[in-house]
């Protein structure tokens, strides 16, 4: 089963100075894939992008997750991230479930001054 969508977000930051003002406007492209080898094992692998909208635009009808791999986090507003998720669940019994996964963000956060952005990734497995 596949998981494709998008979303788009406009973020404007006025400040009466202009170098801590910050306009940034982002399609954000999602793919996901369920693969269901066995009965009751599932695969699941994801890629896509994320914007972190300020407080009060937080609430939206997006799925918070993408085949699995969550696309929300409490991160700085204004902050891109890549995300690239692989994961492996197993039924072993009517109620005993296992799995494991592996994601990886790519980050690039604002700096106050809002013209440049640092960048760091974060392995969570």
């Amino acid at each position: 089963m596949f998981t494709v969508g998008a979303s788009g977000d406009f973020y404007d930051a006025d400040d009466k100075n202009e170098e801590l003002s910050l306009d940034r406007n982002k399609f954000n492209p999602k793919f996901g894939v369920n693969w269901y080898p066995f009965d009751d094992t599932t695969v699941r692998a994801a890629v896509f992008r994320t914007f972190k909208r300020t407080l009060i635009t937080d609430q939206t009808l997006e799925p918070t997750q993408v085949a699995g791999f969550n696309q929300f986090f409490d991160d700085v507003d204004a902050t891109e991230a890549w995300v690239y998720g692989i994961g492996v669940d197993q039924k072993f019994s009517q109620n005993v479930y296992g799995g494991a996964e592996y994601s990886y963000r790519n980050l690039s956060v604002p700096y106050l001054t809002g013209i440049e952005t640092l960048r760091w990734e974060i392995p969570l497995g």
